[in-house]
Order: C-alpha cells, then structure tokens, then sequence
C-alpha cells in the first residue's frame, strides 16, 4: 500500500496496454496454442440465445430476436420492421415512432408494411418463410391494437 494526499491506496501493477489475446495471437504463428478456453456468453440471456441457436429454426429465432420486449405492439414492430427484413428490401422506410402518433396512421404503415413483406409477393423465393413470420408477428399485434381501440 502506499499513501497518496493523505489516503490509502492499493497498489496496482502498471498496465502494459496488452491483452492475453495478443500473446496467443503472437504465439499463434509458431504453432504455440494457449491453454485458455473459449469465451462463454456472460449474461443468462445470451447462454439461452445460444442454446436456442442449435435448436431453432433461423427463422424462428430472427423472429423471436425482433419481437422481444414489443410482443403484440404494432408500433414498436413498425419501426423495427427493417431491422428483421432480408438483405436488399429498400421499399420500407425506417419510420420513427412519431409518424405513427394517431390510430390512422398506425393502419397506413401496417398496410404498406404488408404490402412489402405479404407472403403472396415472395412466394418462390429465399424470404417466404422470413415474409410469412413477419405477417403473422404484424397480424397479431395490430389485431390487439384495433381491439384497444374499440376499448376507448
């Protein structure tokens, strides 16, 4: 320990700016292997995520990605929804929750969202399943939201 203005404070080794993975790496290139395990996933969540990784189907688990924490809210799936479609779609726009403030413009955004992802228009092609998830997440959550409304 040392005394620094009066406290006490532990005494620390001086950090030499390296990391165990850039001496692996050196070593690496003289056939020297390290004796360090993979990384795990550090959060509970994230072990789950892998667990789920080798049994899900991929498209299930896109889907589960993009629906958690909005489960059956039309708006958070709406500006979220380019975030799940495949590569190459540039017909959504990334709307921000303040175009969908009132009831109607909540219905225009999910009928032009339906018009991008309907199952119908990828029929054939690599996204039908993904466009067939995505339906049925937006179907299901602006269900709800009509019958909140009707609730008002």
């Amino acid at each position: 320990q040392r005394r620094v203005r009066g406290k006490e404070k532990q005494w620390q080794q001086p950090s030499t700016g390296f990391s165990d993975s850039t001496f692996s790496d050196l070593l690496s290139s003289v056939n020297f292997t390290s004796n360090q395990p993979p990384p795990k996933p550090a959060t509970l969540q994230e072990q789950r995520r892998d667990e789920l990784e080798k049994t899900v189907d991929p498209v299930k688990l896109k889907i589960m990605d993009w629906t958690r924490g909005k489960e059956k809210n039309i708006r958070a799936l709406l500006s979220t929804l380019g975030d799940v479609l495949w590569d190459g779609e540039t017909r959504w726009p990334k709307p921000g929750m303040h175009v969908m403030v009132d009831a109607g413009q909540v219905k225009k955004m999910y009928r032009n969202a339906s018009r991008v992802v309907h199952p119908d228009k990828q029929v054939g092609t690599d996204h039908e399943d993904l466009a067939k998830a995505i339906q049925t997440e937006l179907n299901d959550a602006y269900s709800s939201f009509e019958e909140a409304e009707l609730m008002r």
